[in-house]
């Protein structure tokens, strides 16, 4: 059920990553043309997550940034 909602999805945005686990499981499901836009503060997690996203070959799907949000 949750795939075939998020095939309809075309950007979805995700704060605090940890290790990307959950971002990289909606980037599995999002359409070739969806965008997932990921925000972490700590480098560290950001560097494992993109390390998966690569790995998974969803990285041309995900815009990850390390930022500081208030």
């Amino acid at each position: 059920m949750i795939p075939l909602l998020f095939h309809y999805v075309m950007r979805y945005y995700i704060v605090n990553l940890t290790q990307g686990y959950s971002s990289l499981a909606i980037a599995l499901v999002l359409p070739e043309s969806g965008h997932l836009v990921a925000c972490e503060r700590d480098a560290k997690s950001l560097d494992v997550a993109k390390k998966y996203y690569q790995l998974a070959g969803v990285s041309h799907k995900v815009y990850a940034a390390h930022i500081l949000l208030i």
